[in-house]
């Protein structure tokens, strides 16, 4: 969708306030999170699948990101414009390439804007690739990484005082040959395939204790199922074998499913509310209306088929809260209260909480508090501006989704070279 643009007139003060709530409206990223709980789905999935983002798209990126960063530290950047010119005309390079091969391809990064687009691939994956342990100084930015390309003779102390030589990646498979002037399929060799399945294997959580005391931390469920590869398949993360997990990350699948479940009848009546407050303003019907009552009516049935595990789950709701600040997740105790009381009344009787006016003031005044003049149930500006999209009506699945993508990718990958063999 190409951005909006606004041209300012005269404006009365009123008109220029609802102006300001419209622009504000508009600028939220998706509006996924209008209830304030993506610090515990984010708690989660960095727990479960760490190195992993929302906006990944194929796990080749992995790659392709320091292969581009390598090839411009290989052509001596003579000035920090100089090296970002040449990053994106690598990165540009790859799009294309990326799109001769094929261009149905899905996931390719740029592939519409091309040389326009804001987050190319190096932004996108930069973080994850010093999670996998691909980019061995972890630490570094990518500004950082750039001044090192712009030095001399790169080096850094270690813990005797003595300079040693920097090295940024890890002993990584090399790119093809006329990387990124050919036709590049977004499928990872066979060899590729298996070194970015070992990097997933070797990844570790670390509790804040296992900070503190150095220690490595503990195996995740990316690292497992990499391990594994053929459970990728399973449609949500607790669909895997508790055989393949082992208790402890059993246990933090059972408390995410938990908090999945339950917080999905929040999520589905604040929509409802929205529905409601625009019939109640004279709008018209929309069609996604339909749609939404399909959602709860599942929703209500997930409830009633899992009420024996949503009753041990809210049993656990403060060993939840406990756990996450373990692993450094802090969450705020208004958020707490909230998922506490949404969900314990949800758990007793669900059509009853989705029926509750408490309940319903409880979700209008969490908006309220976040997200202010951009709260669409108590402001009328934000709410004109939303077209009856159903924000977020998918099930938290804390980015499995994403990492299921990355390994499946691993796998097809695999396949397609030895077929070609």
């Amino acid at each position: 969708m190409s951005p909006s643009t606004f041209t300012w007139l005269q404006f009365d003060d009123e008109q220029s306030r609802r102006a300001r709530e419209l622009v504000r409206a508009l600028s939220e990223p998706g509006t996924l999170d209008s209830l304030g709980i993506g610090t515990i789905r984010d708690g989660f999935a960095n727990i479960l699948l760490p190195g992993t983002s929302t906006i990944q798209t194929r796990a080749r990126y992995f790659l392709l990101v320091p292969w581009a960063v390598r090839r411009v530290e290989a052509s001596r950047p003579r000035s920090r414009e100089n090296y970002e010119s040449r990053l994106r005309d690598i990165e540009v390079a790859t799009i294309d390439a990326l799109k001769l091969a094929d261009p149905s391809a899905r996931g390719i990064i740029g592939v519409e804007r091309g040389r326009k687009t804001r987050n190319l691939a190096s932004t996108v994956y930069w973080s994850g690739t010093a999670t996998w342990g691909i980019r061995a100084a972890a630490d570094l930015t990518r500004a950082d990484v750039r001044d090192v390309a712009l030095a001399p003779r790169p080096s850094r102390r270690n813990d005797d005082g003595e300079s040693t030589p920097l090295a940024i990646w890890d002993d990584i498979p090399d790119p093809p040959s006329e990387f990124p002037d050919e036709p590049l399929s977004i499928l990872p060799t066979p060899e590729e395939a298996d070194y970015l399945l070992s990097k997933m294997a070797t990844t570790r959580s670390r509790t804040v204790t296992d900070k503190v005391r150095n220690a490595p931390g503990r195996p995740t469920l990316l690292a497992e199922v990499a391990r594994s590869p053929h459970a990728a398949k399973a449609e949500n993360l607790w669909d895997i074998p508790s055989t393949l997990l082992g208790d402890e990350l059993t246990a933090l699948v059972e408390l995410a499913h938990g908090f999945a479940t339950a917080i999905q009848g929040a999520r589905l009546r604040y929509l409802d509310l929205l529905f409601e407050r625009k019939a109640a303003m004279g709008g018209e019907p929309f069609a996604g209306r339909a749609e939404l009552d399909v959602h709860i009516a599942e929703w209500l049935a997930e409830m009633s088929r899992d009420e024996a595990r949503m009753h041990a789950w809210r049993a656990r709701i403060p060993e939840m809260f406990e756990l996450l600040a373990g692993y450094g997740v802090t969450v705020r105790p208004s958020t707490r209260d909230f998922v506490a009381t949404w969900s314990t009344a949800a758990v007793e009787d669900a059509p009853a909480a989705l029926a509750s006016s408490a309940l319903a003031d409880l979700i209008t005044d969490r908006e309220a508090r976040l997200k202010k003049l951009s709260a669409r149930l108590t402001h009328d500006s934000p709410l004109h501006a939303w077209n009856g999209e159903l924000l977020g009506i998918d099930q938290l699945d804390f980015r499995w989704g994403v990492a299921r993508g990355h390994i499946l990718d691993c796998l097809e990958g695999k396949e397609a070279g030895h077929a070609q063999s």
